[in-house]
């Protein structure tokens, strides 16, 4: 919208840039805003409430870090793919995130690399047309998945 108008206010061509507006799905796009302001403010709550509690005791700094972090979580600059692996020393350095950096010998990582693992392989089982694949439940240690018809 903004470069609309730009474009009018400097008499330049605004065809192109119309069509593009024209191919938008508003209502799609409004949900997918939605989706990425809960996954900041859930973030920012976990953050403010667990992880930064010990670094910030005092809460309105300790808040304005946790969106600050929660901000550089949802960055399409440092990642640009949902999904994307962060690895400890990025968490640490740019995300500045506490973190505690475990040997890749370490029995705790092997578990953590192994769940997973596992996740991966479960949620990328392909599914027979026709069928939906819905999460019930997950916990710290388990995670029921079940597939259904997609009528």
């Amino acid at each position: 919208m903004d470069q609309i108008a730009d474009a009018v206010s400097n008499n330049k061509p605004t065809a192109g840039l119309l069509q593009q507006l024209a191919g938008l799905n508003i209502p799609f796009t409004n949900e997918m805003e939605n989706h990425i302001a809960f996954a900041k403010k859930t973030a920012a709550t976990l953050l403010d409430k667990f992880m930064l509690r010990k670094k910030y005791p005092k809460p309105q700094q300790r808040r304005r870090k946790a969106g600050e972090i929660a901000e550089k979580l949802l960055s399409k600059q440092l990642f640009p793919v949902h999904g994307q692996s962060i690895s400890g020393a990025s968490a640490k350095s740019e995300i500045e995130l506490e973190v505690e950096l475990l040997e890749r010998t370490d029995k705790l990582w092997e578990l953590i690399w192994e769940y997973y693992q596992r996740c991966e392989l479960q949620m990328n089982i392909p599914l027979t047309p026709g069928m939906i694949k819905t999460k019930i439940f997950e916990s710290s240690f388990e995670s029921l998945v079940v597939q259904d018809t997609a009528n």
